[in-house]
């Protein structure tokens, strides 16, 4: 029997074979320019708090993260502040919004801030409005710079009204302290490609492949310095925070060998990278970038049942025709795929809307008071057994925004074609994970979306 790693691999390179209109994703790339002008207050903080607790209506689990407010870029803030992000483990439930910011205890962060549909605070277009600082620097548009230099150009952008576009000097971009002697310098990487498995990959005490699990990955080079210390190897983004190795495997002045960074839920401070440079980053500076591929990223969690039963809400969108024969063709491309372990099953139409923890997997489309952010064109609610021994996903949930988009099953100009996106979410039903980086815009679990 085939691992599950390579059932994945043969998903991903079947999958990026097919044609399809526009690219798999559903979240809508947002200028910063937009992320401000929508935020009633931007903040620069430090993490103090945050647990996860069922909403009143005891349907959904959330997660509040609480502030000490460092400064405060736009509009009136208090010295703490407080955001409310859906998703979060209470007990041993867990629940996963595709694309909501992460946080943890300590992480120093700009925030952009707004109110969701029920008025409480929320990150603005949730992972696109949260730039982490780490070593007093930003990722901001593919680069890092220092956090002074962008929030710099955001003053000047607010000052100003908030017209035009936020200016920002990249002269101090990859300087080091020391001489160019000392900065550290990459020749190649071996392998160039490969996935982002979760991170629990070098404790004996794993029950999933202890050992085995992540992509080692070897960088040869110079002036990485004899031991690590406070350096790190770091890989692209992954939804605007960069991704630090967290399994160095062994480190010289002259070779590095780790493993690439997968996420854990149970672990807000693991991030899957995605396709893109990585760098070596030590007290003499940053290196030059060298590419490396993605293929797919997972936690490896799943269903416990190979056949996983989908209805589609009755109402189905206004917007199109044929819109269940699109969901059922979906449902077809994953369920089609060799050696996958899981076949997506249609139960029929249903009045029931998608709602938290019901025992139903519901896909249907909000029409009105759109709960998520206004740029995520579609979202996979996903329910998780929170024990750390178990990889089990109890529920799924696909909501399409009917709210901000128009949908079509025809190609139709200006609209979001329903198969597409249907499939990109269908995708995080089998825990595959998005991606954002440079090469990744034709794989199906590519985070941003392009319209007809």
């Amino acid at each position: 029997m085939k691992t599950l790693y390579t059932r994945l691999n043969v998903i991903l390179i079947l999958l990026l074979s097919f044609s399809f209109e526009i690219n798999f994703a559903q979240m809508l790339k947002v200028e910063m320019e937009e992320i401000s002008v929508n935020s009633h207050s931007i903040i620069k903080g430090i993490v103090s708090k945050k647990w996860s607790e069922y909403e009143e209506s005891g349907k959904g689990i959330i997660t509040i993260i609480e502030f000490n407010v460092l400064e405060t870029i736009k509009g009136v803030s208090s010295r703490v502040e407080r955001v409310v992000i859906p998703g979060g483990i209470v007990g041993d439930i867990g629940r996963v919004v595709s694309h909501t910011p992460q946080f943890y205890l300590g992480e120093e962060a700009i925030v952009f801030i707004t109110y969701d549909y029920k008025r409480r605070p929320t990150v603005t277009e949730w992972i696109q409005g949260k730039l982490q600082i780490i070593n007093n620097k930003v990722f901001y548009e593919g680069n890092e710079i220092y956090y002074e230099d962008f929030l710099l150009g955001l003053k000047n952008f607010i000052q100003t009204g908030e017209q035009g576009k936020i200016e920002i000097n990249y002269d101090h971009i990859n300087e080091g302290p020391n001489s160019p002697v000392s900065v550290p310098s990459i020749s190649s990487i071996t392998p160039n490609n490969g996935p982002a498995l979760r991170p629990y990959a070098i404790n004996p005490n794993d029950p999933f492949n202890p050992g085995e699990r992540g992509t080692i990955i070897n960088i040869y080079g110079s002036n990485f310095g004899s031991t690590q210390g406070t350096s790190v190897v770091r890989f692209y983004e992954s939804g605007g925070v960069p991704a630090d190795a967290q399994y160095i495997l062994l480190w010289s002045d002259t070779y590095i060998q780790c493993k690439v960074p997968g996420r854990e839920f149970a672990s807000s401070t693991f991030l899957n990278a995605s396709s893109g440079p990585i760098y070596v980053i030590t007290s003499g500076g940053t290196s030059n970038g060298v590419q490396f591929d993605v293929t797919f990223a997972t936690p490896n969690k799943r269903f416990s049942n190979s056949n996983v039963t989908f209805y589609i809400n009755e109402n189905g969108t206004p917007d199109t025709d044929g819109e269940f024969t699109a969901i059922q063709s979906s449902f077809q491309t994953w369920s089609s795929v060799n050696h996958s372990i899981h076949s997506f099953v249609y139960g029929g139409t249903t009045s029931r809307t998608p709602q938290a923890l019901d025992g139903f997997n519901d896909i249907g489309w909000i029409e009105s008071n759109w709960p998520y952010a206004s740029s995520a064109i579609g979202v996979n609610d996903w329910w998780f057994d929170g024990n750390p021994n178990s990889r089990q996903i109890t529920e799924s949930d696909i909501y399409f925004n009917g709210v901000n988009y128009s949908w079509t099953t025809t190609g139709q100009t200006g609209r979001y074609d329903v198969q597409n996106i249907a499939t990109h979410e269908l995708g995080h039903a089998l825990n595959l994970q998005d991606l954002y980086g440079n090469t990744d815009g034709e794989k199906t679990l590519y985070g941003y979306s392009s319209i007809n």
